[in-house]
């Protein structure tokens, strides 16, 4: 038996072979898993999450969170009063949704929770904790893992939560800005992703601060290298291999856009061509990302894009720190910054989308051939394209997402190239409906 979930969202994790070896959760960003154990999934579920906007009791316009599975689309409930909802993540477990963010009372004031189908629990907190924030979620043989912060006196103060417990998470004297973005659980330990900021600035990537990238092993803070004068940094993806924390982010640097990875603390830049303006032909300048990471028989594969010098965005992968780029039609112009990255037995997955003369289409990458998948209404202009996940198992690949328009969602996954519906739900009369992020669970 097999047990898989990929997330959308900023990055997500989940690997069993056998047992369940490593969970990793980030939101906002994406990743993607690989998987090698015998046999062949039975059933393929996805869980997405999101909002859409209710006139409430008092004449005002509510953001309304939702979870949605199948034909089924369920309202999370919060307390009366409140006045907005921001979900962060979303795993399954035993067929049941769980969903982490926070929502806003009066006078702006957040509370970090999480919904085990549509019922809210909120996480412990101090007595004076007035703004929190649940970031990602994992779950671990039954157990809860949620990565968030809370604010006490303008100080962030990251932690996690295990079940209904609160671990504060290490931090140096003077800093005052935290975000925990993703968490993991591997061979027991738990391992926490995201950034701080030093006093000079009390905004997390606020100009005149230094953002420093790091990960708490347990509650055991490694600070991440970066270059000298670094003043802004995203992180996209997060995962743990045999006890070696992975991470993936850009950071820039005067004009430069540079993608990168660290394998514990130590950083890897990863090349991109230099870009040089016919007008400014002596200022070289370079922009590129990364999106997911995978690791595979030691080899380190990393997905991303970089800019060329009309200014689009060229597809590509890293093996190691080989670049490698990833075909398009003739014409067509990638659309899809937030590729997902496998490895089954050494083949590298890629998922994306492009546009070209006639719309948007969906596609998946088998080393650099290029595979589209079909959808109802792709290619087609104006048309979006959505891609949460992507696991592939002894060769065979599924690719979660949904499709649809102004008056129903689909959800959907493809195996190979071939799509399947998993139910559809109305949106007709829903005001600005948005799907925020999504879970695919392979069994």
């Amino acid at each position: 038996m097999h047990k898989k979930a990929e997330f959308f969202g900023a990055y997500r994790y989940l690997a069993v072979i056998g047992v369940i070896l490593i969970t990793c959760a980030f939101a906002p960003v994406r990743s993607a898993a690989e998987d090698n154990s015998p046999g062949s999934p039975e059933t393929v579920s996805m869980y997405y999450y999101g909002t859409y906007l209710s006139m409430g009791k008092d004449n005002q316009p509510h953001l309304i969170p939702f979870y949605w599975q199948g034909t089924t689309k369920s309202d999370l409930s919060v307390p009366e009063g409140t006045s907005i909802t921001y979900l962060k993540g979303i795993s399954a477990y035993n067929n049941t949704a769980y969903t982490v963010g926070y929502y806003c009372t009066a006078g702006l004031v957040s509370r970090a929770c999480y919904w085990q189908g549509t019922t809210r629990i909120d996480l412990p907190l101090p007595e004076d904790a007035l703004v929190s924030s649940a970031n990602a979620i994992t779950i671990v043989n039954g157990t809860i893992y949620i990565a968030g912060y809370y604010v006490i006196e303008g100080a962030f103060i990251p932690c996690y939560w295990q079940g209904s417990e609160r671990i504060d998470l290490s931090i140096p004297d003077g800093e005052t800005s935290y975000t925990p973005y993703a968490i993991c659980v591997a061979d027991g330990m738990v391992y926490t992703s995201g950034c701080y900021q030093d006093p000079k600035s009390g905004k997390l990537q606020e100009k005149g601060g230094t953002v420093r990238p790091c990960y708490w092993q347990g509650t055991t803070r490694v600070d991440l290298s970066i270059p000298d004068g670094i003043k802004e940094i995203k992180l996209s993806s997060f995962k743990v291999v045999e006890g070696t924390a992975y991470t993936t982010a850009y950071y820039k640097d005067m004009l430069a856009e540079k993608p990168c990875y660290w394998e514990g603390s130590t950083r890897v830049d990863l090349p991109i061509p230099d870009i040089t303006m016919d007008k400014f032909p002596n200022i070289s300048m370079q922009t590129g990302c990364t999106s997911s990471i995978a690791v595979y028989d030691g080899t380190v594969y990393t997905s991303g894009f970089y800019s060329e010098k009309s200014g689009l965005f060229k597809p590509c992968y890293w093996q190691g720190t080989e670049r490698i780029d990833l075909p398009l039609p003739a014409g067509a112009v990638t659309n899809s910054i937030n590729s997902q990255i496998a490895v089954d037995g050494g083949t590298v997955y890629i998922t994306g989308g492009y546009r070209g003369n006639k719309g948007a289409m969906l596609c998946y990458w088998q080393g650099t051939t290029r595979v589209d998948l079909p959808a109802p209404g792709l290619p087609a202009p104006g048309a979006s394209t959505n891609i949460s996940s992507i696991s592939v198992i002894n060769g065979t690949v599924y690719i979660g997402s949904y499709y649809g328009g102004s008056g129903s969602l689909t959800s959907c996954y493809w195996q190979g190239a071939e799509i399947k519906d998993l139910g559809s739900i109305s949106v007709a009369g829903f005001s600005n409906p948005g799907i925020t992020g999504a879970c695919m669970v392979v069994k």
